[in-house]
């Protein structure tokens, strides 16, 4: 019984150790002035080579995407990424930024993955897990423009975007002060894992200007990592063994 008890406390304490307050921060800050107001974002690569965002900051595996692809895990957003020269509309790129949910010291205002214009209506970025969450939660700063998009819609897939589930719609924020605003999760993505597995789809819609835009900036993702059955039988095998040696 006292092994058992001792495998069970020891199982516990690996989930303990797990503890992953910070998974997945992305602050956007990484960016190239082209020539107008507009700036690329780097880690999001170019027209010529797409590529995803990993994380910035966090214990998790995570990426965000944004490009268009009949892949159903990747983005959609219509844009190249900042603009050499000329107009910033229908595109995406970086404004300027903040420091409201920023979990950095010393916080950076730096750059926000901004999204413009009409033909950007009912597209969407998507952040990737790959990790098994429990209690997980997503934040971040957000602003807008009067003729950019007034709603914002968060749905989750388990199954790398096989199948999608409605989480929650809400207003924008489109007044140039920033704010953050939360999504709880819960345990939705508790009991899976691996690349790309875990997706979350933020969907814009709403924008009645060619220039209109919404920012997103300082997006984090907190909760706690599930070990993987593996560890989980090794460390209780470890308590085992610890507890024989005592005996």
């Amino acid at each position: 019984m006292n092994r058992i008890a001792t495998a069970v406390c020891m199982v516990g304490l690996l989930a303990a150790s797990a503890n992953a307050t910070n998974i997945a921060f992305w602050h956007f800050d990484d960016q190239t002035n082209l020539g107008t107001s507009l700036y690329r974002i780097n880690p999001l690569g170019t027209t010529d080579a797409k590529t995803e965002y990993s994380k910035d900051i966090g214990t998790g595996a995570a990426e965000i995407s944004v490009w268009g692809d009949a892949d159903v895990s990747e983005g959609n957003l219509v844009g190249t990424n900042g603009v050499a020269s000329g107009s910033t509309d229908n595109n995406f790129g970086s404004f300027q930024g903040n420091t409201l949910n920023d979990i950095r010291d010393p916080q950076n205002a730096g750059g926000s993955l901004s999204i413009i214009g009409t033909s950007n209506n009912s597209h969407y970025f998507l952040i990737e897990l790959d990790d098994a969450i429990q209690n997980c939660v997503l934040s971040y700063a957000t602003r807008g423009t009067a003729t950019g998009y007034d709603t914002h819609t968060l749905d989750y897939s388990t199954d790398n975007g096989a199948t999608w589930h409605a989480r929650e719609s809400h207003a924008a924020n489109k007044t140039a002060t920033w704010a953050v605003h939360t999504v709880a999760f819960g345990d939705v993505f508790n009991q899976t894992s691996g690349h790309e597995s875990n997706l979350i789809r933020m969907t814009v819609s709403g924008a009645t200007g060619t220039s209109g835009n919404n920012r997103f900036d300082n997006i984090l993702v907190t909760g706690t990592i599930v070990p993987e059955p593996a560890a989980l039988a090794l460390l209780a095998f470890g308590g085992l063994f610890l507890r024989r040696r005592r005996a």
